[in-house]
């Protein structure tokens, strides 16, 4: 109980401004109408505000990695159904018709089948997944996007100097590769006998336009890379169990290029699985991969995800997953709390 609350929602019933006026808060009012009248509640998300609500929960460093989340969209409505052993969200997100917010990239962009789960481990703890039909339109507002909110300036300084440093064209060379899918993946590694590997692994898999003419492209930029680097033999470095392990030598490349969300994979070791580049933080990591797809352990082979996934559509333009146990087991929930909520979480774990 807090009067200070209670006065503020005193004040607010009196100044006779509220969402539901149409005039003044017209986005609120378009979500607000399509909410279901047989759910078991109503979740509405203001994006502007969704930050400093998280901040409640979070500590220092994710929640000033999640402020940028207000420029995903204007306001989300949700029907939640609960069901026996999950919580089921369904709804409309809304981001107007503007550019500064990220949701408007995916405009015009046709959803697609989710085939990237047939080659993700098993033990994926979560992933965002981005479906597009025309990966240059995409760009194209993704940059519109970037304008909007005046960044850029800096995000193309940087390639400008990647380029120049390299002698490349990335935006025209190594986007060519991206297809109809492209996903960032956090696996747990919560059965690893190595008492010093890292708690979570982190990959880049891209769905390549052209498979031969990806491969061609990836081994030139590693060799004008390595070159410059004076790197031997930089356009692979072994064969493992009948996959080539390569590495682009540009560090970040691809959070510079797509963004932050894809940051969390930087020294841009690779390999090609079937129609997909596969991109981790070292070779052993690129290994692992190797071996959870060779002996089937996916995530689409995970009765667990099967019953999951029979209950979301098929097709999507953007996907984010949590698998919340593993998650858990690897501590990687504990690490982006507060001490007080983290502390709880491992007072309550089974």
């Amino acid at each position: 109980f807090s009067p200070m609350l209670v006065e503020d929602a005193i004040r607010q019933l009196n100044s006779g401004n509220s969402l539901i006026d149409k005039t003044k808060n017209s986005a609120f009012a378009k979500v607000h109408a399509t909410s279901g009248e047989n759910a078991d509640a109503n979740v509405y998300i203001n994006y502007q505000m969704f930050p400093k609500l998280m901040g409640n929960f979070l500590n220092a460093k994710t929640a000033k990695e999640l402020a940028p989340i207000e420029d995903l969209a204007n306001w989300s409505a949700l029907d939640l159904k609960i069901k026996p052993n999950f919580l089921m969200f369904n709804g409309l997100t809304l981001p107007k018709d503007s550019s500064d917010k990220f949701f408007s990239v995916f405009f015009n962009q046709t959803p697609q089948e989710i085939e990237v789960t047939d080659i993700m481990p098993d033990n994926t703890a979560k992933f965002t997944y981005f479906g597009i039909d025309d990966f240059e339109s995409y760009y194209t507002a993704f940059k519109f996007f970037m304008d909007g909110n005046k960044t850029m300036y800096d995000y193309q300084r940087r390639i400008d100097k990647l380029n120049a440093d390299y002698s490349l064209d990335l935006q025209n060379d190594l986007l060519s590769v991206i297809g109809s899918e492209f996903a960032m993946v956090t696996t747990g590694n919560i059965n690893s006998p190595n008492p010093n590997r890292e708690a979570i692994t982190n990959y880049l898999i891209i769905k390549m336009r052209d498979a031969e003419e990806s491969e061609t492209l990836l081994k030139d930029i590693s060799v004008r890379v390595g070159v410059t680097n004076e790197v031997d033999k930089a356009d692979s470095l072994e064969l493992y169990r009948d996959h080539i392990i390569g590495v682009l030598g540009l560090r970040n490349v691809w959070g510079n290029l797509l963004g932050p969300t894809f940051s969390e994979v930087e020294e841009n070791f690779y390999t090609i699985i079937d129609e997909y580049l596969i991109f981790g933080n070292s070779v052993h990591d690129i290994k692992s991969f190797i071996g959870a797809n060779l002996a089937e352990r996916t995530l689409q082979r995970d009765i667990h995800y099967q019953s999951f996934a029979s209950n979301i559509s098929s097709q999507t333009n953007c996907y984010v997953y949590y698998n919340i146990p593993i998650c858990l087991k690897s501590k990687m929930l504990q690490g982006v709390v507060t001490n007080k909520l983290a502390e709880e979480i491992r007072s309550n774990m089974e």
